[in-house]
């Protein structure tokens, strides 16, 4: 049966890949009148381009919900790779009450798959109790490379390139709130799918 999932960003990043300085050297700028809209563009650059990779990149925080456990013997698979930890998985039954399932006992966090799995521990099984209706099931985990100099060059190459197309295509960027509403070069979108899997 399908399943939904809802994912809801908890801790942002502590700082972004590309420094305001990088961007500006990429970007041939020398003067100081454009860095709060570069800055600005680092993030929303960013953003887009992990949406379009489905990854993480520098170490930010999520939780995930669940409608209802898989199959068995099969694993939760933890979006927007890479998986660094499982920071707490539980679930809400039926009555409203919340159960904390342990690590190690039961269950077991495999972050060497992309994406990073959660499964039931050795003779377990995912619980059987009537679920709440609606994202029961919550795992908190953290995600991403690390910090921003072990983010891998080339997503911030892309991150450089789509900063520069929008700061040379401004009519065509919204950037509000973090967001953008632009379409990703294709060269952009070419380097960010080189390792994307069915995440």
């Amino acid at each position: 049966r399908g399943r939904t999932m809802i994912l809801k960003q908890v801790l942002t990043p502590s700082e972004e890949p590309i420094t305001l300085a990088e961007a500006k050297a990429h970007l041939r700028v020398d003067g100081t009148d454009e860095n709060d809209y570069i800055t600005s563009l680092i993030t929303v650059a960013r953003l887009a381009c992990e949406l379009e990779a489905r990854r993480a990149f520098v170490e930010q925080k999520f939780d995930l919900f669940l409608d209802c456990w898989p199959d068995s013997e099969c694993g939760i698979k933890v979006p927007r790779p890479p998986l660094q930890s499982v920071t707490s998985l539980s679930y809400t039954d039926y009555a409203g009450n919340v159960t904390a399932l342990v690590a190690n006992t039961d269950y077991v966090v495999d972050t060497n798959s992309e994406p990073g799995r959660i499964l039931p521990a050795y003779g377990k099984f995912w619980p059987t109790a009537l679920l709440h209706p609606g994202g029961a099931i919550k795992v908190r985990f953290v995600a991403g490379y690390g910090i921003a100099e072990d983010v891998p060059d080339i997503y911030k190459h892309a991150i450089k390139l789509t900063i520069g197309h929008f700061f040379e295509n401004r009519e065509d960027v919204v950037v509000q709130a973090g967001l953008s509403a632009v379409k990703l070069p294709l060269g952009v979108a070419h380097l960010l799918g080189l390792d994307r899997g069915d995440f």
